[in-house]
């Protein structure tokens, strides 16, 4: 991409906050993680009581999610988000 840096959005199916479980974990540090390279966005089922450190955080709503990830250049995700959001995978992004 010509040293531009990259939008990543990484969606969590379970919440991120200061009580997390271990995927909404990963998907935190692997946000803190790339921020240094890449633009990040972590997107979370609801709303979030932590501060990011170097990315953003959006809270998305059901089907919505397909909208609001439309602009990242690529997506990351785990566990049922693809069963779940079929039409992530014609957006025609990096997944």
């Amino acid at each position: 991409m010509g040293g531009e840096r990259i939008t990543l959005g990484i969606i969590s199916h379970q919440r991120i906050a200061r009580s997390m479980a271990g995927p909404g974990i990963r998907c935190w540090e692997i946000a803190r993680a790339l921020a240094a390279d890449a633009r990040v966005i972590l997107f979370t089922p609801e709303d979030s009581d932590l501060e990011p450190e170097g990315f953003e955080i959006v809270t998305y709503s059901g089907e919505g999610i397909v909208a609001a990830v439309a602009g990242c250049d690529a997506i990351l995700c785990q566990g049922f988000i693809i069963n779940n959001y079929p039409a992530l995978q014609s957006l025609g992004k990096f997944l």
